[in-house]
């Protein structure tokens, strides 16, 4: 989730859903769309961010979130990747 305009990067959202992610506030996550900073811009469509709220679903609720990789490609695809265990 990083969101491009006029050609500068925005990763407000990536940070976002990070910092969610380690506090467990699944409830945000959902609403991403309408409390993530420049969600419209980072995640025009759901399809590449729905994947998370399954696996955020199948994981145990009291699960640990392990940030393992936050780099960028082609300047704005966002390849965050996480670890969740429970």
């Amino acid at each position: 989730m990083v969101a491009l305009r006029g050609g500068r990067l925005y990763p407000g959202a990536s940070d976002w859903i990070r910092d969610r992610l380690g506090a467990g506030d699944v409830d945000a996550i959902a609403a991403y769309d309408r409390l993530a900073p420049e969600a419209p811009l980072a995640v025009p469509t759901s399809e590449h961010f729905d994947p998370l709220l399954v696996a955020l679903g199948a994981a145990a609720g009291d699960g640990r979130v392990n940030d393992i990789y936050a780099g960028f490609r082609y300047g704005s695809l966002s390849m965050r990747s996480f670890a969740l265990s429970g």
